[in-house]
C-alpha cells in the first residue's frame, strides 16, 4: 500500500493532458472516465469521442467500446450495423469480447449493455 489517497479528478486531468497529446492509453482511460462518470461528470459524447480517437491508433479495446456505444445507444441513436462494424474491427485484432458480441448479433440476440442513467 502506497499510503496515497486516490484523487480521481486529478487522474482525469492527467488522462486529458495525455489524450490531448496523442497518447492512446490516456485516450482510452479518459473515455472510460467520461463513460463511467468517474472523476468527472458522465458524458457519453465525450466518451465516444475519446474511444474513437484511441481506436484510430489501432487500440482494439477502444474499438470494442465504440461498438458498445452504438449497440446500446450511449449518447448516440442505437445503430446495430455501426456497432457490428466496430465489433468486427476489434475482433479482427483478436478481441474475444467483440467476437462474442458479433456471434450474439448473428444469432438474433440483441447485445445491449445497460448503463445506469441511460434511457
Amino acid at each position: 500500500e502506497s499510503g496515497c489517497t486516490p484523487d480521481k479528478k486529478l487522474s482525469v486531468w492527467w488522462f486529458r493532458r495525455g489524450a490531448e497529446g496523442g497518447e492512446p492509453y490516456s485516450m482510452y482511460r479518459l473515455a472510460r472516465c467520461y463513460r463511467d462518470g468517474d472523476g468527472t461528470k458522465q458524458d457519453f459524447a465525450l466518451s465516444l469521442k475519446w474511444y474513437k480517437a484511441a481506436a484510430a491508433t489501432g487500440d482494439k479495446d477502444s474499438m470494442y467500446h465504440v461498438g458498445q456505444h452504438y449497440v446500446s445507444g450511449w449518447g448516440v441513436p442505437i445503430d446495430e450495423e455501426e456497432a457490428r462494424e466496430w465489433f468486427q474491427k476489434a475482433a479482427d485484432k483478436g478481441d474475444s469480447d467483440a467476437q462474442r458480441a458479433i456471434d450474439m448479433m448473428n444469432h438474433g440476440i440483441f447485445v445491449n449493455f445497460p448503463w445506469p442513467g441511460v434511457r
